[in-house]
């Protein structure tokens, strides 16, 4: 008894193993986490470090080289970049994929920690971050109130950030715009002088004064006691009456030679919602944990938090990605859905009978619901991959219930009993139909050997659709022809029994029958005129290849947009806010946006940590949910605008699948010499900016940033007993300051800061006028010990592979990127480049070349394992040949679906193609299993042929059609991140179209010629 008898004899118990798998499913949706992407492990490691007041020279020779000198020799390093920024050090390490993330960022740490003596004592400690794109910030909240932001932020401190943090789920917030608690000690050198008191000696002074030391402990017979050193200063007016001895027999209070302030940080950045201050807290989550129950969570506690807070504290959500993750889920819900009725009119159309069509549609959500189940095992998550996987299977999923129905519907009109046509029809295309559900599963192997990010994106895409169809499978043997015994009848089958509609249909039907079958034999007796037509219909759709676009992803509009604004070098934080405040006012004036949230002196990226500087800013903006407005048209509305503003360079970016995305076309210019790698990008800049569909042309080369530089004269130095290292540590106490001690106030510690009053640091002439008090208490002015030249020096330095690096961005409008990057890359190979210099396209363009070729890899593998199990089902070498030519048919229908859409060729119109190798070959299956049937009964080979051709074209139009239809949702494009699935329904569309069409005549000629010539079979 094979499982199809079990099913049919034994109704109960199948239904309760059924029932075993929809209940599990039931019970795991519940406790799957629901996420906007699969949990994706990328080998990449950043290190960012800390050096404020140094410049970007600086950084790169004190910081940056260092950290890439002790990693540099970590096996399995696939690419090493830096960017040193004022202030600031990002070092990317990426490594090969088959590198365990977590051991290489044990071996980073350890290395980085070796070299840390090496870098400044005033360096803060380097920050070492794996890239996870599911630990990425999921909510971003602004609190405003009528009160100074240092207030605000205190408030945040002291009531919020310790009960968000406490919320499961969250790993961590950060904050922008905030401004710290300071004590600032600011000297007069001239007081300083006067005492022959050195700034470094009074910082050592009061860090020595300032101490907090365990001194050891006693121990008695019944008792231990500790002893502590409680030195700490109490209070701000402990500090002012510090004494400061000055002599070998005076001391002065530290408020006579200097003014202690109780200040907040210096103003370096700062932060507007709607043009109001405010101050952003950013919370980040767990890799691990579920994104829309943290973000309720979150929002939750905020809720119950705003009713103890200060009436004029207000608290707005302005970026939740638990929002888009819940409206894409829902929305792909909802198209799952939308496809189940759609397929089930259309089965009902052809089956007349809401019994029949239940039977079949019945399989989809039983497949779908028990696939949660394995979802749940495998540990994957909710996210767009698996339920777009689940989507666009709806009509594959049908199609081995339609094919068991129909033949079972044949057997009820051979006047068999329900049980026993159930039996026999499922029992006899039981081959037919595993072969074609092997051959939807064994095109998704490859994906288990594609390397890189595209590898990793579908590889839950792939064992989703598996487990899925495997599952339609089983209920295709078991479900189908047990609720046909059950609940089918003989008159199901009988026209006579229909009503109106069913006999009219039926009579159509019947028509297009019998034409097929004419129309078939035209085509088997003129082979020739059929073949050239047929490779006309086929070819002909090649000729509008190249006005169709390809890119890397679709990315879907979330009504959320970044503007970053770089002003020249050197422009203070007073003249970029005033190119911000520019901007906000051209945004407030638009009826269609929600709220604006300005970033002052700081950028955010996904993959390198932030920029920052007094020349950059950053708007984001987020439109209303209820604006027919697309995010790409509003940015067009306004770029003429924005772009009049003075200074201004402008990069506008829509918010992506995994945050703000970068600029689609990057261009990487590598060499050892900044010089001629100027000379290199203005050429490569202007090629950039003339190519038509550019805009937002921008280069992170930038000079010109004014810059003191002091040069020591060593011979002066030693003069007077002074190092170089002396003299820098002097100047730095004086200008960016020296933080002497810490200050402590209950649970929170603030930086007790020494440096030049502010009035002496306004005029850079001043310098030149500046004492330096050597260790043995002589005043000398600082031009008797160095140089003074005002330079320009780069606003950032970046590094790849260990040489100097300038990359130039650019945004791409009203054109793909590939025929920009087609018509970019034919001018740069022209330019002539100096040896060890190089021009190479990075970013999209990089992942889409190896995307695209991983996945025509991929393609290549599908159609191999495809024929091997052909072969194999059919115990043919040849017939797989004549099975897989469906497939080529199919390129005419994916081409022209997508130009007449005006889709893209992307990572996820590929994927549609590689799916569709498993999906196309299914007619061939049907067709030739049923030849080989009818030809073992005595027919020839032609009237086998055309009757097998005959008896197969119901099942094969229910199935095309169906499958066709319930991808029209997806196609469609509409809800969230709909683009990303529009593209591969189409292609599935058009592809199925065109070669479910040419299929009917070319798969019974070929079948015929190979039996009749190669195999001279009659």
């Amino acid at each position: 008894m094979n499982i199809v008898e079990l099913a049919v004899k034994r109704p109960v118990m199948m239904t309760m193993v059924l029932a075993f798998f929809v209940v599990m499913g039931l019970f795991s949706y519940g406790k799957i986490p629901v996420d906007m992407l699969p949990k994706i492990d990328f080998p990449m490691i950043t290190v960012t470090t800390i050096y404020p007041g140094a410049s970007p020279n600086n950084i790169e020779t004190l910081v940056s080289k260092p950290i890439e000198d002790a990693v540099s020799s970590i096996n399995g390093i696939d690419e090493l970049k830096s960017d040193s920024y004022e202030g600031i050090s990002n070092v990317l390490i990426k490594f090969e994929d088959n590198v365990d993330v977590n051991e290489a960022a044990s071996d980073v740490r350890d290395k980085v920690s070796a070299a840390r003596s090496e870098l400044p004592d005033d360096v803060k400690d380097p920050i070492i971050l794996k890239l996870d794109i599911n630990a990425l910030p999921i909510l971003s909240l602004a609190v405003s109130g009528n009160r100074p932001v240092e207030s605000i932020y205190q408030i945040i401190k002291d009531l919020i950030k310790d009960e968000i943090l406490k919320v499961d789920g969250v790993a961590d917030v950060a904050f922008i715009g905030s401004r710290e608690r300071e004590i600032r000690i600011m000297v007069n050198q001239d007081i300083l002088k006067a005492f022959r008191l050195s700034p470094l000696t009074l910082a050592a002074i009061i860090g020595q004064k300032s101490l907090n030391i365990p001194s050891g402990h006693i121990t008695q017979t019944r008792k231990e006691y500790s002893i502590r050193m409680d030195g700490e200063f109490t209070s701000v007016e402990e500090i002012r009456n510090l004494p400061v001895p000055v002599s070998n027999t005076k001391t002065i209070r530290l408020k006579e030679i200097a003014s202690v302030i109780d200040d907040f940080e210096e103003f370096r950045q700062g932060a507007r919602l709607n043009s109001k201050p405010t101050v952003a807290i950013i919370v980040k989550k767990r890799s691990d944990a579920n994104s829309v129950r943290t973000s309720d969570g979150v929002l939750k506690c905020i809720e119950l938090l705003e009713k103890k807070l200060p009436t004029d504290i207000s608290i707005t959500a302005i970026r939740n990605r638990a929002t888009f993750i819940t409206n894409s889920v829902n929305d792909l819900n909802g198209n799952i859905i939308t496809g189940i009725i759609i397929t089930a009119i259309i089965l009902f159309m052809f089956l007349h009978s809401i019994k029949a069509t239940l039977v079949s549609v019945i399989s989809i959500p039983i497949s779908i619901i028990s696939s949660y189940t394995f979802l749940y095992f495998f540990r994957f998550s909710l996210n767009m991959m698996t339920q777009m996987a689940l989507a666009i299977s709806v009509g594959v999923l049908v199609n081995n219930a339609i094919v068991v129905l129909e033949n079972i519907f044949v057997k009820l009109q051979q006047k068999k009993s329900p049980e026993e046509a159930s039996i026999i029809g499922t029992n006899e295309i039981l081959v037919a139909v595993s072969g074609c559900t092997l051959t939807n599963v064994v095109v998704f192997t490859p994906i288990a050997f594609m390397t890189g990010m595209i590898g990793r994106f579908f590889y839950e895409f792939g064992l989703t659709v598996t487990v899925a169809t495997f599952v339609s499978l089983l209920a295709a043997f078991t479900l189908t022809p047990m609720c046909a015994a059950l609940f089918m009848k003989e008159s199901d089958a009988h026209s006579d029994d229909k009503n109106w509609f069913a006999r009219q249909w039926d009579k159509m039907y019947n028509t297009l029958c019998d034409d097929y079958a004419i129309s078939l034999k035209y085509v088997l007796n003129n082979k020739i005129i059929t073949i050239i037509i047929s490779a006309i219909i086929m070819f002909s759709p090649f000729l509008l290849a190249s006005n169709v676009g390809f890119e890397f992803v679709t990315e879907p509009d979330q009504k959320e947009f970044d503007i970053s604004i770089k002003m020249p070098p050197g422009s203070s934080l007073d003249n970029t806010d005033a190119a911000i405040k520019e901007i906000e006012k051209i945004i407030e004036k638009e009826n269609d946006v929600k709220f604006m949230f300005a970033k002052l002196g700081k950028t955010e990226s996904v993959i390198g940590g932030t920029s920052e500087g007094t020349n950059i800013g950053e708007v984001s903006v987020k439109l209303k949910p209820e604006t027919t407005l697309k995010t790409d048209a509003f940015i067009s509305k306004i770029t003429e605008q924005v772009s009049r503003i003075p200074e201004v360079e402008v990069n506008m970016r829509k918010t992506g699948i995994m945050g703000t995305v970068e600029s689609p076309l990057i261009i990487h210019l590598t060499g050892d010499s900044l010089e001629k790698l100027q000379e290199i990008e203005k050429k490569v800049l202007k090629i950039v900016k003339e190519v038509p569909g550019t805009l937002d042309v921008q280069s992170t080369w930038q000079s010109g940033k004014p810059e003191v530089k002091i040069i020591p004269i060593r011979e002066h130095l030693a003069k007077y007993g002074m190092t170089e290292a002396f003299l820098a540590g002097t100047l730095r106490t004086y200008y960016e300051g020296n933080i002497a001690a810490k200050f402590r106030e209950g649970d929170d510690e603030y930086d007790i800061r020494l440096k030049l009053s502010e009035n002496h640091r306004k005029d850079v002439r001043n310098i030149s006028s500046l004492v330096i008090l050597t260790p043995t208490g002589a005043a000398v002015p600082l031009i008797q010990l160095a140089k003074i030249e005002e330079t320009g020096g780069p606003v950032q330095i970046n590094r790849k592979s260990r040489t100097r690096l300038i990359t130039i961005s650019a945004n791409v409008a009203g054109r793909s990127l590939g025929e920009v990057l087609r018509e970019i890359r034919a001018q740069t190979d022209l330019i002539d480049l100096p040896a060890g210099y190089e021009i190479y396209f990075s970013g999209a363009a990089e992942r889409m070349s190896e995307s695209f070729e991983s996945l025509l890899t991929s393609l290549f593998l599908a159609l191999i394992f495809t024929y091997m199990l052909l072969a194999a089902l059919l115990e043919s070498f040849i017939h797989p040949i004549t099975i897989l030519l469906t497939f080529p048919m199919a390129f005419g229908g994916i081409i022209l679906g997508l130009f007449l859409t005006g889709q893209t060729l992307s990572i996820f119109s590929l994927m549609a193609v590689v799916m569709l190798v498993g999906i196309v070959v299914n007619n061939g299956i049907l067709m030739i299993e049923e030849y080989r049937r009818l030809s073992s009964e005595g027919l020839s080979c032609i009237d086998s042929v055309i009757s097998g051709s005959k008896a197969k074209l119901r099942p094969i139009i229910m199935t095309t059609i169906a499958t066709v239809a319930a991808m029209v949702p997806l196609a469609m494009g509409t809800g969230s991140g709909g683009e990303m699935n529009a593209a591969m329904a189409t292609v599935e569309i058009g592809g199925l179209i065109v070669s479910g069409v040419l299929s009917l005549f070319l798969i019974p000629l070929t079948y015929l010629i190979v039996e009749t010539k190669l195999l001279n079979k009659t």
